[in-house]
């Protein structure tokens, strides 16, 4: 039964994206009733939907004249914190095209995320674990040693990636930001660690990835072990996908565990924050 749905489910999420890539290329072709049809099925049937998602359908309804709908279908990447710049944009345009000034649309933003801080918080609180975090030492791009306990007293965040891995790389832009949010906090720490290599050089590889995006990040590198041919800090922390990261408190305990990325910059900062939050809260 399990191998049926998940046989089932990849089946889904392949037509799905399918889908999505006719309606965008219907888009270019500029058909947009026939890429409204495609998103109308996708949108209703998806399981899962991105910003980028809501973006691309909200437009299309803004060019087939159904602005409500389109407020709508944007709200909900809003109130999920899936938004970027563009979807505020024109949320915020449509907003006050039918809904009032500025002043109100500052006071509902402000109302919709305090509301999902507020729910976040409460789930946070519920997925706290307390596991000693595994201690290990790592080099970083120049050949120094880093180690997990030189860290001791230091909130520190784990992040687990890969060069290769679209998903890691699509969450570093939230992850930029959470580094820039906490820049001035000397006891919040992020490090990166570079694993499940598939280079020939995956220390130049990883450097080269880094530097062209303007990253700021503490890379480490969890190269295969010549011997036992496995990545061993990536084993150590019992990792089964990436990215993967880990939360751990000043006490060397790891606190939170999260893997995947569903999109949103702003929901992931949010949840990196409320993390150090109600780990500081304990101290």
């Amino acid at each position: 039964p399990d191998d049926t749905s998940n046989e089932a489910g990849f089946a889904r999420q392949g037509y799905y994206g399918q889908l999505s890539f006719l309606a965008q290329i219907l888009l270019k072709q500029d058909k947009t009733a026939e890429a409204l049809t495609v998103l109308e099925e996708y949108y209703i049937g998806k399981q899962s939907i991105s910003g980028k998602d809501n973006l691309m359908y909200a437009r299309v309804l803004v060019a087939d004249n159904q602005e409500d709908k389109a407020f709508e279908v944007l709200k909900e990447a809003v109130v999920a914190g899936n938004s970027n710049a563009e979807i505020d944009e024109l949320f915020k345009t449509l907003y006050l095209k039918s809904k009032g000034d500025a002043v109100a649309y500052n006071n509902y933003m402000n109302g919709v995320k305090n509301k999902r801080l507020e729910k976040l918080k409460e789930k946070l609180k519920s997925d706290m674990i307390k596991e000693e975090a595994p201690n290990f030492s790592l080099v970083d791009f120049n050949g120094n040693s880093v180690s997990l306990s030189d860290y001791k007293n230091k909130i520190v965040v784990l992040d687990f990636w890969a060069t290769w891995c679209a998903p890691c790389k699509k969450s570093f832009p939230a992850m930029q930001m959470a580094i820039n949010k906490f820049k001035d906090d000397k006891n919040v720490e992020f490090l990166f660690i570079h694993t499940w290599e598939r280079e020939a050089d995956p220390t130049q590889s990883a450097k080269e990835y880094i530097t062209s995006n303007n990253y700021d990040f503490k890379v480490l590198m969890d190269l295969k072990n010549p011997e036992t041919k496995s990545n061993e800090v990536v084993s150590l922390y019992k990792v089964r996908g990436i990215p993967a990261k880990f939360v751990v408190d000043d006490n060397g305990f790891i606190r939170f565990k999260l893997t995947g990325f569903s999109g949103g910059n702003e929901a992931a900062v949010d949840e990196i924050s409320l993390m150090v939050d109600l780990i500081k809260s304990e101290s």
